[in-house]
């Protein structure tokens, strides 16, 4: 970027209308790629030609793109055939659209190369959404156009960094390159910028298992690459830092216990994993990590510590062998193992086992209701746990459901509930297996003891919710240590929503339907498509 440039006046920039990436480009002697950078970090408003565009003008954006906010990212599901049944497909009447998401701009200035058209968007001329059908071909940073007047304000902006830095010359610690707009400190280390990250984030309702996971970050980052200047770490140690996360092994601290490692080093412990061929981090782990790196560099970007993030684009430059989620990679237990499940002592004879003195051991009502649940409403772990006895309840057909929410009969949020995304929040027929086994009985009996919840027994906990110690008896109790099942990840709690799945796959009720019952997005990326079964 030619500083020279920036100071001048420049008459294109000037009045109403549009100007492309690859023209800004060419008048500031930059690339069109770092141009959307820089505009994006402005917020302005990113648009592109109508022309070769058809698709459907929308009226109920949640509901027609099947939005849903997971861990703060939104997630779309557009099902094409739901919108031809209800819209009719046209051409869009505006010369140039905007784009209706802000992330959809921010994927623009992460990627140099050319990408899918973002699927929604907004005539300029009367702010309707519109989902895109068909585009003429993929586009990329040039053809994105700006505003003349945001283009303008860019200039001006990065006209008073070169002066302020013009200023700046004289102070022993700042080192100005004569093609660089950004004072460097050569003395912020990694561990600083890291540091910064959180306090400029903070303010985020990050909850704790997200704070703790983007922590873990951190010092992933720290731990592998040292804390060296920041200024000095290039794309070639990220590319050597995305090949060693690689080999880190799964479950790291429970790999520390079971053999007796004590406080040793990140490097070390991959070590360790290498030569005794452990279990690695699976590929969804690996792209979380690498796009909390991207975050903590961007950050260091916009606070003007480094030229440019080194981490972008780094997640599809790597190579995974797989981009299944860590939950989709888990498997749906094997008839085998539900013919253990289900032969325990409370499920066969209604009581459980005595101590040789002849009393009989201490169970959780938990124990017997959680796994049926499970396995007839593929209902998550935490779901379960946290249900209210006024959850239970009847249509006026007199079908019995549970209602899957965080708010209670009145519409009030209940603190101590909490569901993953909004598509969640859901209703769940009763099956009739669960009835004849008396589950509405014994809600009705812990109704008159005085309770208000299913499972009084568990407390709550700020990160797992009330499925802390349930999951902890499931997964490694009962399946770890007294039905000998493999611990390796694949056969958890979570697997009974797989068996859920695969069954309502085998159904011919609408996909959608079986999106709402599963609460996902309104795809069918988990039903009917589970993890195919381990042969032995």
């Amino acid at each position: 970027m030619n500083p020279e440039k920036i100071k001048q006046f420049i008459p294109n920039l000037t009045g109403l209308g549009y100007i492309s990436a690859d023209e800004v480009a060419k008048l500031f002697e930059s690339s069109p790629h770092r141009i959307v950078q820089m505009m994006c970090s402005g917020c302005v408003d990113f648009f592109l030609r109508s022309d070769g565009v058809q698709g459907w003008f929308i009226k109920d954006v949640d509901a027609d793109l099947g939005l849903t906010v997971v861990d703060g990212v939104r997630e779309t599901s557009i099902v094409t055939n739901d919108l031809e049944e209800r819209y009719s497909l046209c051409e869009p009447s505006a010369a140039m659209l905007s784009f209706y998401f802000p992330e959809d701009r921010e994927g623009y200035a992460l990627e140099c190369n050319a990408k899918d058209l973002p699927v929604v968007l907004r005539n300029t001329t009367d702010n309707r959404v519109f989902v895109v059908h068909q585009y003429k071909n993929n586009i990329s940073c040039r053809d994105i156009f700006f505003r003349r007047s945001d283009v303008e304000n860019l200039r001006i902006s990065l006209f008073d960094k070169i002066r302020s830095n013009l200023d700046l010359e004289a102070a022993p610690k700042a080192s100005i390159q004569s093609t660089s707009l950004i004072v460097k400190d050569e003395e912020q280390t990694l561990s600083k910028v890291v540091e910064n990250y959180f306090l400029i984030n903070k303010s985020k309702n990050w909850k704790p298992d997200q704070a703790e996971r983007r922590e873990n970050e951190g010092k992933i980052l720290i731990d592998l690459l040292g804390d060296k200047p920041v200024s000095k770490i290039g794309r070639s140690d990220l590319r050597k830092f995305a090949e060693q996360i690689k080999k880190i092994p799964r479950s790291r601290n429970l790999v520390k216990a079971k053999y007796k490692l004590g406080e040793i080093s990140l490097k070390e412990l991959i070590a360790f994993a290498v030569k005794n061929d452990l279990e690695k981090l699976s590929a969804g782990e690996q792209k979380k990590i690498l796009s909390g790196v991207f975050n903590i560099f961007e950050c260091a970007v916009n606070e003007h510590l480094i030229e440019k993030n080194p981490a972008v684009g780094l997640s599809a430059e790597i190579k995974v062998d797989s981009v299944v989620k860590e939950q989709d990679e888990r498997f749906a237990f094997t008839q085998d193992i539900l013919n253990q499940i289900f032969s325990l002592e409370w499920y066969k004879s209604g009581v459980g086992s005595k101590t040789k003195s002849g009393r009989f051991h201490e169970y959780s009502p938990y124990y017997y209701w959680l796994p049926l649940l499970g396995l007839y409403t593929g209902a998550r772990l935490n779901e379960l746990c946290q249900l209210h006895l006024s959850d239970f309840k009847q249509s006026e057909q007199g079908t019995a459901f549970i209602e899957i929410t965080i708010e209670d009969d009145n519409g009030n949020v209940v603190e101590d509930k909490s569901i993953k995304t909004k598509n969640s929040k859901r209703s769940l027929p009763l099956h009739q297996r669960l009835i004849d086994l008396g589950l509405i009985d014994y809600c009705t009996e812990l109704k008159k003891a005085g309770h208000d919840r299913l499972f009084p027994e568990l407390s709550h906990d700020a990160r797992k919710g009330y499925g802390k110690a349930a999951g902890r008896w499931f997964n490694e109790r009962l399946m770890g240590k007294q039905l000998q099942v493999p611990r390796d990840g694949r056969f958890t709690f979570h697997s009974f929503r797989h068996n859920y799945a695969t069954a309502l796959g085998q159904t011919s009720i609408k996909s959608t339907l079986k999106a709402d019952l599963m609460g996902h997005q309104r795809s069918t990326a988990l039903v009917g498509n589970p993890p195919v079964k381990p042969t032995s």
